[in-house]
């Protein structure tokens, strides 16, 4: 049996590398907090001390093709690197470039622009009037049938104005792991429909202006893995050399998970029916501990397992507001203790919804995400800020109701 009932002693931070001579290396200190907790001095060499990062994107020509869609011939303008995409049902579809850029710690953005210099297109013997930019349709839903409507703004096509507008679209500050990450997304292509005239930005040149701020985010860890993944999905992960043993971390406040421990992996399961436990034997053939041990083995993952019915016991987890105090928001508050206190980085949910529920997130054509529990903090500064998850949790549940129903699933 791989798990016990965890005991933690109740703390706010660990400080991680910080000593004496950081207190000492520097004339004017620059600090670091979080909350009211705890203040740090930062030395200057470990300070992005510059006022604004700056990098130029650069666009290949674009290529025009034609296709043909009820009845009527269309353009299509494709850039490699970029994707085809369109605002509206309707409107024209261009190509767009989404980047992710890293910020440096303790500073946040006052000013943002992009420049750049269009060259009208050679469209050669390509007659945009009769044969217009292909207009963005709505996604069809996987096993939706139903005709759908085809739909062309005629407003939009008559129009003299630029389309898009604006080179780039308004930037989202959103934050992975600790790691503040900035997305904006470039228009290197601008069309005037009623003319028939496309207009292309050979280079893009994005300023972003910073300015300081003591905000650190609270889910910094200083792990190589953290850091590597974050830098895995930003376009400049040099910028992560700033994020420092001086920055401060925090511990989760009580809850279950012991800092002094670590388990990458964790199993969230129930007591009904025995499913944290069960002998194997006969049909039976494996269990979680079988589970737990090939993870170790094959992919050097620390595992430990934890009932909902512990979640539920810990009043760490409880909260007075009644919204935010049900076994989903239990479940999402153990998640952030092993996330700060143990470094986790996979969540295995075990057991049918009717036993552990999940609070769903539904976009526009998938529902079912169980996005309460990977996300550990919805919301930062505007409901417009991305969500960028913490911990990965297994994509599809094992929905198990009973023991013999769970070693079939686990040699997958």
């Amino acid at each position: 049996m791989r798990y016990k009932k965890f005991l933690k002693e109740k703390k706010s931070w660990r400080n991680l590398g910080v000593t004496l001579c950081v207190f000492i290396m520097i004339a004017v200190p620059v600090t670091a907090s979080l909350g009211d907790t705890e203040t740090k001095t930062i030395p200057d060499d470990l300070i992005y001390n510059k006022n604004s990062l700056n990098y130029t994107f650069m666009f290949l020509e674009p290529e025009f093709h034609t296709i043909a869609v009820s009845d009527s011939e269309y353009t299509n303008i494709d850039i490699n690197g970029c994707m085809p995409m369109g605002k509206l049902a309707g409107e024209p579809m261009v190509p767009v470039k989404s980047v992710k850029l890293m910020l440096p710690p303790m500073k946040t953005v006052s000013n943002v622009n992009v420049v750049g210099d269009p060259i009208e297109v050679d469209l050669g013997n390509i007659d945009l009037n009769e044969k217009p930019v292909f207009p963005y349709q709505d996604y069809v839903p996987i096993g939706n049938s139903e005709p759908q409507e085809f739909k062309f703004d005629n407003s939009i096509y008559s129009s003299d104005s630029l389309y898009p507008s604006n080179i780039f679209e308004d930037y989202r500050i959103g934050y992975s792991h600790g790691y503040a990450i900035f997305d904006i997304a470039f228009n290197p292509i601008q069309y005037i429909p009623s003319e028939g005239k496309i207009f292309y930005y050979p280079e893009l040149t994005l300023t972003i202006d910073l300015e300081d701020t003591q905000e650190v985010d609270e889910f910094f860890r200083n792990n190589d893995n953290d850091k590597e993944w974050v830098e895995s999905i930003v376009i400049n992960p040099e910028i992560s050399e700033y994020y420092t043993t001086v920055i401060p971390t925090v511990e989760y406040p009580g809850g279950l998970c012991d800092p002094s421990d670590n388990y990458n992996y964790v199993i969230i399961t129930t007591t009904h029916n025995d499913l944290d436990y069960w002998s194997t034997g006969g049909s039976l053939v494996y269990n979680w501990d079988d589970l737990m041990d090939k993870h170790e083995s094959d992919d050097g993952l620390s595992c430990t397992l934890v009932t909902i019915q512990d979640i539920d016991a810990c009043t760490d987890y409880h909260s007075t507001n009644p919204l935010f105090n049900d076994q989903e928001a239990h479940i999402r508050e153990f998640c952030k203790d092993a996330y700060d206190d143990w470094d986790t980085e996979y969540v295995l949910i075990g057991g049918d919804a009717e036993w552990i529920p999940a609070r769903l997130m539904d976009t526009n054509y998938e529902t079912n995400i169980e996005g309460i529990y990977i996300v550990l903090k919805w919301f930062r500064r505007s409901h417009q800020n991305p969500l960028h998850p913490h911990i990965c949790l297994r994509d599809r549940r094992p929905c198990i109701v009973r023991p013999k129903k769970i070693h079939p699933w686990s040699k997958r």
